[in-house]
């Protein structure tokens, strides 16, 4: 026997007045959600504390929890660098050294730190010992090169920057080191050279420009 489907009674038109008001209804009801969402998880735990606070914070931390390990020390150290307060830096740093004479980061931003403090030949000294901890380093040639191009010592100079170069041919730092050593030796065509190569790999390079466009205005520079 079979059963009689009765055709369903057709559905009332929504009116246009009132599907727009439930448009609005649920738009405001999604904004007020989001803005519940955002203040719960992003809004008021977005974490405005500077960088280098923040690695500070971090760091000590890590040295509260291990004490013996030279790396927190380092990165707290790196922090306080960041921070442009460099006696606390050279403190975390020399405090890595002793935990580990043989730990090659902490020479390294030492080195670094004597660098921007304008201590050259204690850079070279340190950086030194961090070149001799890891030779293959282009990092560590690259800053000991630095320092000697500050010391007016350009041959030295440039023999630690060709090695840098040679472990890292790509870095357009090394490039625009090696270009001011020989600036600074009167090789002119030399550091054009170099400082156009350095804007080669990066056309953004201000220091390579700037150096390129004051050889080419000065005297005989083409």
């Amino acid at each position: 026997m079979s059963t009689e489907v009765k055709p369903s009674k057709p559905s009332k038109p929504v009116h246009p007045v009132v599907a727009y008001l439930i448009i609005i209804a649920f738009t405001a009801t999604m904004f007020v959600i989001g803005v519940i969402i955002g203040k719960a998880f992003f809004w008021e735990n977005y974490d405005t504390t500077p960088i280098a606070d923040r690695i500070i914070e971090v760091a000590k931390q890590k040295v509260a929890q291990d004490p013996k390990n030279p790396k927190n020390y380092v990165d707290l150290g790196w922090g306080y660098f960041k921070k442009k307060d460099y006696n606390n830096a050279l403190a975390q740093y020399k405090k890595a050294i002793d935990l580990d004479k043989k730990y090659y980061p902490a020479y390294l931003n030492l080195g670094i730190l004597y660098i921007e403090t304008g201590k050259y030949d204690l850079a070279v000294n340190t950086l030194k010992q961090a070149v001799a901890l890891q030779p293959k380093s282009s990092n560590a040639h690259l800053n000991l090169g630095i320092a000697y191009n500050k010391l007016g010592k350009y041959n030295e100079a440039l023999k630690e920057l060709k090695q840098a170069y040679d472990l890292a041919p790509g870095s357009t730092q090394i490039i625009y080191e090696i270009g001011v050593a020989y600036e600074k030796m009167g090789k002119i065509e030399e550091a054009k050279y170099q400082y156009q190569s350095a804007l080669e790999f990066d056309p953004k390079f201000e220091d390579a420009k700037k150096a390129l466009e004051r050889l080419n205005k000065s005297k005989g520079g083409k």
